[in-house]
């Protein structure tokens, strides 16, 4: 598990995705970007929770 994220890290990181949860995620990415602006320990939690949402329904 990755403990500081960037946003270079979450837009790699998108690219190694299947769909849908690649597009999902596209869909997120000016939001989580601007995040990592304003605040970049806010991000890393979203960008977490996110990760831990996808590897969740990835078990289903």
């Amino acid at each position: 598990m990755k403990s500081q994220w960037t946003g270079s890290d979450f837009t790699k990181w998108i690219e190694t995705l299947d769909e849908p949860y690649r597009s999902y995620l596209r869909s997120k990415m000016t939001e989580v970007l601007a995040l990592f602006m304003e605040n970049p320990e806010k991000a890393n939690l979203y960008v977490q929770q996110l990760k831990n949402s996808i590897e969740l329904q990835k078990k289903k």
